[in-house]
C-alpha cells in the first residue's frame, strides 16, 4: 500500500520542503551574502527524475546558504526559490543555476528544474508557457521582468542554449516528459523588458496580493505526520529484507 502511494507522498514532501526556501523566509541581505560567497559546485551529470528513495535521501541536504532569490510566473502560479548549482538535492526544491558566474539581469541567466508527475510542481508548469508571457526573477532588491520570445525542443547535448548573450536573457530548461529517460529538453527563452525595485513590485505592482506566498496549512501537518509514519514503515520493511538476505 505504502509503495503504491509513495509518488503522492514524495510530491507532498517536496511541496513542504519548497516552502522552507521561499522568498519571504529571506532578507535581501542574506541573499546578497549567499551570492557573494557562492562557490563553484560540481554538478551531477547523472541526475534523473527523482524517485521516492532519492527524495528521502537527498532533500534534507539542501543548504540555505545556496538560495539566491526567486522566480515568479504569475500566469502559471509558479513561485520557486532560485538555488545556486544544479545538483541532485537543489533540483528537489527549486530552480537551479546552471552557470557558476551568472548574474541576474545580465547576459544569459540559465535555470534548470525538474518536470514532475504533478503538473503544478517545480518546473512542470513550464509546459504551459506561451510566447509573450512575463517571468520575474528577484534577489529581493531588484525585480527583473523578462518576456518569453521563444519556446523550443532541443536535444540534451545542444549546449548552444548556454551561450552568453549581449541582450539580457533568461533561459529555462526542463525535460519534455516525466518519468522517462528522455534526451529532449524544453527550452524557454525570454528577454529582459524592465527592472523594478522589489518594494515597488511587492506593494504597488502586486497590490500586496498577487504575489504567490505559500503558507503552511493543517493539511500539510497531517501529511507530514503520515509521511513520517510511512517512512518508518518503509525503513522497517527494507531492514527486514536485508536480514532475510543475510
Amino acid at each position: 500500500m505504502i509503495l503504491i502511494i509513495s509518488p503522492w507522498i514524495k510530491d507532498e514532501i517536496i511541496k513542504i520542503e519548497i516552502k522552507k526556501y521561499q522568498l519571504e523566509n529571506f532578507s535581501h541581505e542574506e541573499l546578497k551574502k549567499n551570492y557573494e560567497r557562492r562557490k563553484e559546485l560540481n554538478t551531477n551529470s547523472s541526475i534523473g527524475t527523482p524517485d521516492f528513495l532519492k527524495v528521502i535521501k537527498n532533500i534534507s541536504s539542501v543548504n540555505r546558504e545556496n538560495v539566491l532569490g526567486a522566480i515568479i510566473i504569475e500566469e502559471l502560479d509558479l513561485s520557486l526559490p532560485i538555488i545556486h548549482g544544479t545538483t541532485t538535492e537543489n533540483l528537489l526544491v527549486g530552480a537551479t543555476t546552471v552557470l557558476n558566474e551568472q548574474k541576474m539581469g545580465e547576459g544569459n541567466y540559465v535555470l534548470a528544474g525538474h518536470h514532475m508527475r504533478d503538473d503544478t510542481l517545480l518546473f512542470s508548469p513550464l509546459l504551459k508557457a506561451k510566447e509573450g508571457m512575463e517571468i520575474n526573477i528577484t534577489d529581493k532588491k531588484d525585480v527583473f521582468t523578462y518576456k518569453v520570445t521563444d519556446i523550443k525542443l532541443v536535444h540534451e547535448t545542444n549546449l548552444n542554449v548556454l551561450n552568453s548573450t549581449e541582450v539580457p536573457t533568461l533561459t529555462l530548461l526542463t525535460c519534455d516528459v516525466y518519468n522517462m529517460k528522455t534526451q529532449k529538453r524544453i527550452v524557454i527563452v525570454a528577454e529582459l523588458v524592465k527592472r523594478l525595485d522589489y518594494k515597488i513590485f511587492d506593494t504597488t505592482f502586486h497590490d500586496g496580493e498577487k504575489i504567490i506566498k505559500p503558507t503552511y496549512s493543517f493539511k500539510d501537518f497531517l501529511w507530514l505526520g503520515f509521511i513520517i509514519i510511512s517512512c518508518m514503515c518503509l525503513l522497517l520493511i527494507f531492514t527486514k529484507e536485508d536480514k532475510y538476505k543475510r
